[in-house]
């Protein structure tokens, strides 16, 4: 399958949207915080969330360390190998069929040669690879735009550009490979940078939440945590003040949940 040619940029960080866009009303939590649901009500039960896992925190990503115990968790096998098995890229998932094993055999490999600070982006790559794979591919229809847009913002490190961008098709891939190039990348950007994604490409994040955390042998693994729509009807979203609103640029503490909620019973 498609191969990375090169490790990608990061997102580079936005304001962080508040905790009320995500959960407008309530959302069940251990007692030290953590969220146990999404915002549509789904368990929160795998071992890495993509997005929002604090009470009142913000979205978080998997660190380089998480990615490689995702990635492991999701495939069979991850290790380096050398460039000329690589055919020069830098990194390659790969699904081969397993006779003995009665399935598919899923692999992801990155050059031996990379920088160690360049390894946890190639392997987030092809791990979205991996995750488009057992998702059965997820469709890309209505998202040609937003998909562009983060690839080439990923892709050149210069982020919201929206003339003259880098796709895939600049870089060697054509037809179906660049299409899955394409949300690799989306994937990438939802594991190490949930805020990014859901503001630049909310339609995307979307999807990828329907056809990842539906899926049994993703979700048991990673899962990516939803957000509702932002007019949510009555609830903690509709009773916040303009102070507490200006959380936008943070993350929305259980102190302005709590003043929320006491004006909303006011009323």
């Amino acid at each position: 399958m498609a191969q990375s040619l090169r490790a990608g940029y990061n997102p580079h960080p936005l304001p962080q949207r508040p905790f009320h866009d995500d959960y407008p009303r309530i959302p069940r939590s251990d007692e030290a915080g953590r969220l146990a649901e999404s915002i549509e009500g789904r368990q929160l039960h795998a071992p890495f969330v993509a997005g929002r896992r604090v009470f009142g925190g913000g979205d978080e990503g998997l660190r380089g360390g998480d990615v490689a115990k995702a990635a492991v968790g999701l495939v069979d096998r991850v290790a380096p190998a050398s460039a000329r098995g690589l055919r020069g890229a830098a990194g390659k998932y790969e699904r081969t069929a397993n006779l003995e094993a009665g399935r598919p055999e899923r692999v992801i490999s990155y050059r031996d040669s990379l920088p160690v600070a360049d390894q946890p982006t190639v392997i987030a790559h092809e791990l979205g690879h991996a995750i488009d794979d057992l998702a059965g591919r997820i469709p890309q229809d209505g998202l040609r735009r937003e998909l562009e847009q983060v690839y080439s913002d990923l892709a050149t490190g210069r982020q919201g550009v929206a003339a003259h961008k880098t796709l895939p098709q600049h870089v060697g891939y054509r037809g179906d490979a660049a299409d899955a190039e394409l949300m690799a990348e989306a994937v990438r950007a939802y594991m190490v940078d949930p805020n990014y994604l859901k503001t630049v490409a909310p339609k995307t994040a979307a999807r990828i939440r329907q056809y990842a955390n539906d899926n049994p042998l993703i979700s048991r693994v990673i899962q990516f945590n939803q957000m509702a729509p932002l007019a949510a009807p009555l609830g903690v979203g509709a009773a916040m003040s303009q102070e507490d609103s200006q959380a936008g640029l943070g993350a929305m503490t259980p102190e302005a949940i709590g003043r929320a909620l006491k004006r909303r019973a006011a009323e």
